[in-house]
């Protein structure tokens, strides 16, 4: 795992601000942070839906939100040869 700064967690990942309301495109930080909150804001769970499937849907749409800042990981393969 890299340890990233402070700085790189906090910048937005190219990849998240490819999706806009309107298809692939290109959107600032901003807007692509707001635009990932306004998906999941309006989704509400019927009454029926148990307390702790509840209390997991609200930790589940937080972190959909943050996906924004999520840096997708460079994969790096080595080979040795003896």
């Amino acid at each position: 795992m890299k340890i990233q700064t402070l700085e790189e967690l906090q910048r937005a990942d190219d990849h998240s601000l490819s999706f806009t309301p309107r298809g692939l495109g290109r959107m600032c930080e901003a807007d692509a942070a707001e635009y990932q909150q306004q998906l999941v804001a309006g989704i509400e769970l019927s009454d029926d839906v148990a307390a702790a499937t509840r209390v997991a849907f609200d930790r589940l749409r937080t972190v959909f939100a943050h996906g924004v800042l999520c840096s997708r990981p460079t994969l790096s393969f080595t080979t040795t040869h003896s």
